[in-house]
């Protein structure tokens, strides 16, 4: 998605570039008709994709996000993601406020999932889920379930600041009985602050260029 923004804004500009300085050296007609159409078809190119990208790019994201939730998309970077759709897209402050709805939304639901099953099936249903293992804890798992025993909710809120670390805490959660309404409140809250400060950068960026 940042390739496409880089080529959308910048190759019309480097080409222009690379025909004035080709005109320059050798005014050949058929270099200089070359050179336009690499441009137009390029440009034309990058528009298309940009199109297509506004067309299907929320519903796209809505299911990584659903997939990073239910742990199944863990190693799907969101610092690639979500930034490069803002910048792709060129989009407003409406449209990003829109992203970070359905992100977010779709992101909450994968956890869903993962407390529910766990709930009712137990356990060793995450293991299903995705390639973090539930049932096999490391050191690190120990850890982060030592935390959440003795602080609760505000667990929850913190570790979702924590990119390989966050919605790992919905599986002690779910094990310990801990109430729906609460887990709720703490990890909606903390990953719809996660997905605006992702957005917000970008947004910034642009607006200080």
């Amino acid at each position: 998605m940042i390739v496409l923004y880089v080529l959308h804004f910048t190759t019309p500009s480097v080409v222009a570039s690379l025909l004035g300085r080709r005109f320059h050296s050798s005014t050949a007609p058929n270099t200089l008709s070359r050179l336009s159409a690499v441009r137009s078809t390029v440009s034309w190119v990058s528009e298309q994709l940009l199109v297509v990208l506004e067309l299907i790019g929320l519903p796209v994201l809505f299911v990584i996000f659903v997939l990073k939730g239910a742990l199944i998309g863990k190693p799907l970077s969101t610092t690639v993601f979500l930034p490069g759709y803002i910048l792709a897209t060129g989009a407003s402050y409406a449209h990003a406020a829109v992203t970070v709805l359905v992100v977010t939304t779709g992101y909450m639901l994968g956890q869903l999932a993962i407390y529910g099953g766990i709930r009712q099936y137990g356990p060793s249903i995450g293991d299903h889920f995705g390639p973090i293992s539930v049932t096999q804890e490391t050191n690190w798992d120990r850890r982060i379930t030592r935390w959440f025993d003795r602080y609760g909710g505000p667990t929850i809120f913190v570790t979702n600041f924590v990119p390989w670390v966050r919605g790992l805490l919905t599986v002690p959660a779910a094990t310990s009985g801990y109430p729906l309404g609460r887990y709720l409140f703490y990890m909606g809250s903390s990953t719809l602050c996660y997905h605006v400060v992702y957005v917000s950068i970008p947004l910034l960026g642009v607006a200080l260029i």
